[in-house]
């Protein structure tokens, strides 16, 4: 049985220094596909070939773009006019696609929040105009922003206990991209 209130997406927050947020919005982006609805993720602050991008070749319901460099973003150090320009370019694109998409993942957005390079009232809007016309949308990052986080219906937060990463064991490819 459908209400009305759940017409409404809902605005879901992955965080946490633990390995697992952006493989967990996958996880929910293969279920929204699998139901034959478009899933689209932006990845801020990213840009290299993953796992996840290589699948979403393979399918017409799973969308990624990335909007970053190959380097990572180092405050003070990096660029952040091109950071900023990129960032706001990433949120276009999501609005673009929140017209016909299920699910949007804002993959590292809360980071991008965190370092300057989105301003907060963008991304209210979007996750305004979003859930009021039923898609689900998913930010993740190290941390939300208090006020960000009350507009969150979930906040689930992934702590690192031991991580191979301590052994000096790198990030490895179809598991960590």
């Amino acid at each position: 049985m459908t209400t009305d209130n759940n017409l409404n997406g809902r605005v879901h927050a992955y965080v946490g220094n633990g390995k697992g947020k952006t493989t967990a919005a996958c996880g929910l982006m293969m279920r929204t596909a699998g139901y034959g609805k478009l899933a689209v993720m932006v990845q801020f602050l990213k840009k290299r070939q993953t796992g996840e991008s290589m699948f979403a070749g393979w399918t017409n319901n799973i969308v990624i773009r990335q909007f970053g460099t190959e380097d990572f973003y180092r405050p003070g150090k990096s660029d952040i006019l091109l950071y900023r320009r990129l960032c706001r370019q990433g949120l276009d694109f999501a609005i673009e696609k929140a017209v016909d998409a299920s699910l949007i993942v804002l993959d590292e957005v809360l980071d991008a929040v965190d370092y300057g390079l989105i301003v907060i009232d963008d991304l209210f809007y979007l996750l305004h105009d979003c859930t009021l016309n039923g898609t689900e949308i998913i930010l993740t990052g190290r941390k939300v922003d208090d006020t960000l986080a009350n507009h969150c219906d979930l906040i689930t937060e992934m702590t690192s206990v031991r991580h191979y990463y301590d052994k000096g064991i790198s990030a490895r490819e179809g598991v960590e991209f």
